[in-house]
This record gives structure tokens, C-alpha cells and sequence, in this order.
């Protein structure tokens, strides 16, 4: 047995050796991207079978009777602020998520709902990956290779590890993507180009300067006018970012930061005193703010909104990750201090996240909350496990600074990812063969593959169609829409009571136009 074992072990020593000298961090950020992207075919093709549902109905009415009547986008874009200021005074008072949502494409055919998911997915991953840019490329000084792995592995978290109930309304439902994932993606965008002022400092040209913040205050205001769970976060950290410009009296930038900060706030201020906020609030009972706060920090703790079967998975990310981590921590002189003070104060920012629907009454248990919670939470815990590694790796003799050639990766480094990817292979097949619809990618496929995400669009389309010819005849028999096949990733919302209703409404089926459930 002993030339079998040396057989063996020859030939791993031989692939690890080739591996070792090829496989840079170029490489491997090339593997990951292309893994990443590949991932995400399945979810914008099944896109195209998905339909409007419910509130989508809702909240475009004014603005698909606008077209429909006049054929102009002026009058669409009217109708749009009519009816956000109509929601202002009667339900709530986000007005920038509440316009976009007044507009939605599906207005001019349903066909354009696809635009739903490709624009919160396109969304959400730029977003990171200049989130990751920004924080360790430009003011950690680490390679782009580093952090662009950093960011697709994060990603691939955040999109395919996600519970399943949540899947639908973070990516797949017009409405949610508008008042939260384009919120999280835009508060996510103003706060990298905040912190980026440390690196960047200001810019000399006055056009460049005027351009720049003209785009940070843009994605202020639309922060500051939709949900209140990502504009309260937003606001926070870019408080501390200005705290932090305060105490390295960087005045000039302080001064700077100021002026989106200033847009954001004003919009979030217009939100919060809205009539309609307390139209909403009348109908749920309300915490008191400090019974809010301490039930928000019972809810971070508590970990719901992370998958339990999915614990696993993230665990051999971060696993495959800490050699990345590592590298990155030996290429930045910064130097880390203070990680239990750090996660204090993000854990204090995540639970500020959760607390405004607790305090509206609301309560945080709304899917579309869930998922902008999970989506952040994955931010936070990738951002504080690449401190604390940071912080060993400067102040733990063993793992002190070396020199390296950063491009390569050692043995171990090679190993340890090694072993995460088959462990992680390997579980997934246990995983899939117990349930297909585990991830989202596995569950776009399924539906693709079975029909079921066809059959949907066909019969959605064909009861669509009906209403239309329904309502030039007064005289008509509506039933309720039926599906014998719904997709996993669409199947969340469709059925409820008010999806007829206002679907009805929209057609003009029922004249009743008022906009109250």
C-alpha cells in the first residue's frame, strides 16, 4: 500500500505545485466574476416570465390611465407626482420611492416588467463591488483583484444563500426593489462616495467638484425619501463619516459633505412629518421609541433573518475567504485598531436599521425588511471578519506584516480554498437532492426547466387580456385568476385577496378608484 500512497501523493504535489505557480489573484478574480454572472443568467432569464402583482397595480393606476388616455409622458410623469402626493397626505411619506413606484414600466406592457429584476440585480452588484472599491482599494490601498473577489464571493452570498420567501419581493417584485433594494443599493452607493473624501480629499477642478456632489446629493435625496429602515441607517453613518472628518479636521471636506447630507436630510425630514405617516400608524399599535430600540437589538441578536440551512454555506465562504482576508490585511498599512469598539458600532448601525418599522408599528417582519436586513447584515459581517483578521495579522507576532509577493498565493492559502470549494460542491449536492428550491439560482432553473415560469406568463398574459376586452363590456363575468403552475421565485405574493382588486381597478373593471386596502 505504501507505493500507492506515494503514487498519490506525488501526483497532489504535483497539481498543488502547478497551481501554486499559475494561480494569481487576477486569475482567481476572473474565476469568480465569471461564476458570479453565470449564476445570475437563470434569475434575469426567468425574468422574463414574471408579471405585475398587487400593489404594483396600486401604485401604477394614475399613471397607466395617464397613458392610456393621452399617450404622453408628461402626463405620465404628472400623474406619477399626483400620486405621490396623494399617498403623502393618506398613507406615508416616502416620496422618492413612492414616484419611482408610480412609474413602473409595465405601464406601457407587461412585457417591461422584466426590467424589475435586471434593474435591482445590475443594481445591487455594482453598488457592492464600489462599496468594496472604495472601503479597501482606495483607502486600504489592497489589489483589485483582492477586493473584486471580496465582492463577487459576497454577493454570491447575498444573492443565492437568501431565504427563500424573501427572494421574491428583494428582486422579483417591482414595488419591494423600489422602497428597499434600490434604497439599500443607492444609501450603500452615498456612503462609499462619503468615506471616499478620506482618499480623495477635494477635487481641485470646480466642475468636477460641482459634478460630484451633484450625483451624492441625487442618491441622498432618493435615500432620504424612501424606506425609512435604510434612510435612518444611511443618515447614521454618514453622521459618524462626519464625525470622523470633524476629529482629522479635514474642514474643506467636512464642508463638502455637508451639502448632500444636507439634501439627504431634508428629503428624510419631508418623509418623517408626512400627514400620511400617521394615517399608517393609527392602524397598528405602536412602540415607544426606547421599547423600539431595545426590540430592534432583540432582533439583530436573535439571527431570523438569516437561513438556517444556509449557515453552512456562508460559513465555507468566509472560510474560503480568509486567505483573500489575509493578503489584504499584509497589503494595507492601516492598522485595525480596536475591532470589539468596531463591532459594537456596527452592530449598533444594523440594529438602527430594524428599529423605524418596529416604531411605526409595522413590525420588522414584512419579507421585503427581511431581505434588506439579510443584505446588509452580509455587508457588516464580511466588512468586521476582515477587520478582526486585519487586526490579528498587525498585532499578533505570528501573523505579523511579511513580505510577500501579493499576486500568489501560498500552500496553505491554496488548501484552505481548495477544501472550502469541495466542501461547499459537495454540500450543495446534499442540499439539492433534499430540496431544489434551497437557492435562488437552483430555483430559477427548476421552474425554467418543469415550465412552470412559462405556464405562468401564458396564463397571466391570457387573464390579462381577458380584463381588456372585459372592460369595454360592462356586462362581463370576471373570475379570479387561476394559475395551475406558479414558479417558486413568483409565488410569494400571487393569490392575496387585494391582487384581484386592484387589478381590477387598473383595468377599469371596478370604477371605484379610491387607492385605500
Amino acid at each position: 500500500m505504501s507505493w500507492l500512497y506515494h503514487k498519490f501523493s506525488n501526483r497532489f504535489e504535483i497539481c498543488f505545485s502547478f497551481i501554486e505557480k499559475r494561480l494569481t489573484t487576477r486569475h482567481l478574480a476572473i474565476v469568480c466574476g465569471v461564476v458570479y454572472i453565470v449564476s445570475l443568467l437563470p434569475l434575469l432569464y426567468i425574468a422574463f416570465f414574471n408579471h405585475p402583482n398587487s400593489d404594483d397595480y396600486w401604485f401604477g393606476i394614475t399613471a397607466y390611465k395617464a397613458w392610456v388616455n393621452e399617450r404622453s409622458i408628461i402626463s405620465v410623469v404628472g400623474a406619477a407626482i399626483e400620486h405621490t402626493r396623494y399617498f403623502y397626505h393618506t398613507w406615508q411619506g416616502t416620496i422618492s420611492s413612492i414616484f419611482i413606484m408610480s412609474l413602473p414600466p409595465f405601464i406601457f406592457g407587461t412585457m417591461y416588467y422584466v426590467l424589475a429584476t435586471w434593474t435591482a440585480l445590475i443594481a445591487l452588484s455594482l453598488a457592492v463591488m464600489y462599496l468594496f472599491r472604495i472601503l479597501l482599494g482606495k483607502l486600504l490601498f489592497i489589489d483589485k483583484h483582492v477586493y473584486r473577489i471580496v465582492g463577487f464571493i459576497t454577493l454570491f452570498i447575498i444573492v443565492h444563500f437568501m431565504e427563500s420567501y424573501l427572494r421574491y419581493e428583494a428582486f422579483f417584485w417591482y414595488n419591494s426593489i423600489c422602497h428597499y433594494t434600490l434604497a439599500l443599493c443607492s444609501g450603500i452607493v452615498y456612503i462609499a462616495r462619503s468615506a471616499s473624501i478620506f482618499e480623495t480629499g477635494i477635487e481641485k477642478s470646480k466642475k468636477k467638484l460641482f459634478l460630484s456632489l451633484t450625483i451624492t446629493s441625487l442618491f441622498g435625496f432618493y435615500v432620504g425619501g424612501a424606506g425609512l429602515t435604510i434612510a435612518l441607517f444611511t443618515i447614521l453613518v454618514s453622521i459618524f463619516i462626519l464625525l470622523l472628518a470633524t476629529w482629522f479636521r479635514l474642514w474643506r471636506q467636512v464642508i463638502c459633505l455637508l451639502i448632500p447630507f444636507m439634501a439627504m436630510m431634508s428629503v428624510f425630514v419631508l418623509s418623517v412629518i408626512a400627514p400620511g405617516n400617521q394615517v399608517r400608524q393609527a392602524e397598528h399599535e405602536a412602540l415607544s421609541s426606547y421599547e423600539a430600540i431595545i426590540t430592534s437589538f432583540y432582533f439583530v441578536l436573535n439571527g431570523s433573518y438569516i437561513s438556517k440551512a444556509m449557515i453552512v454555506f456562508i460559513l465555507l465562504s468566509i472560510g474560503f475567504l480568509i486567505p483573500l482576508f489575509i493578503k489584504a490585511a499584509r497589503q494595507t498599512p492601516f492598522r485595525f485598531r480596536y475591532p470589539i469598539l468596531v463591532a459594537i458600532i456596527s452592530l449598533c448601525f444594523f440594529a438602527a436599521m430594524i428599529t423605524p418599522p418596529i416604531y411605526a408599528g409595522v413590525s420588522a417582519d414584512a419579507s421585503r425588511v427581511i431581505a434588506t436586513i439579510y443584505i446588509m447584515f452580509i455587508l457588516l459581517l464580511m466588512l468586521n471578519i476582515f477587520y478582526l483578521i486585519g487586526w490579528i495579522c498587525h498585532n499578533w507576532q505570528h501573523f505579523s506584516i511579511v513580505t510577500t509577493e501579493c499576486k500568489r498565493f501560498s500552500r496553505l492559502h491554496i488548501i484552505t480554498m481548495f477544501t472550502c470549494i469541495v466542501l461547499t460542491i459537495l454540500a450543495t449536492g446534499v442540499y439539492l437532492r433534499d430540496e431544489i428550491n434551497h437557492f435562488t439560482f437552483s430555483s430559477a432553473m427548476a421552474d425554467i426547466y418543469h415550465g412552470n415560469a412559462k405556464t405562468f406568463s401564458e396564463e397571466s398574459k391570457a387573464y390579462d387580456k381577458l380584463l381588456l376586452e372585459a372592460a369595454k363590456n360592462v356586462d362581463a363575468i370576471i373570475f379570479p385568476l387561476t394559475i395551475s403552475a406558479r414558479p417558486q421565485l413568483f409565488s410569494q405574493m400571487a393569490g392575496v385577496g387585494q391582487h384581484d382588486v386592484h387589478k381590477l381597478r387598473y383595468y377599469g373593471i371596478l370604477t371605484d378608484v379610491d387607492f385605500s386596502y
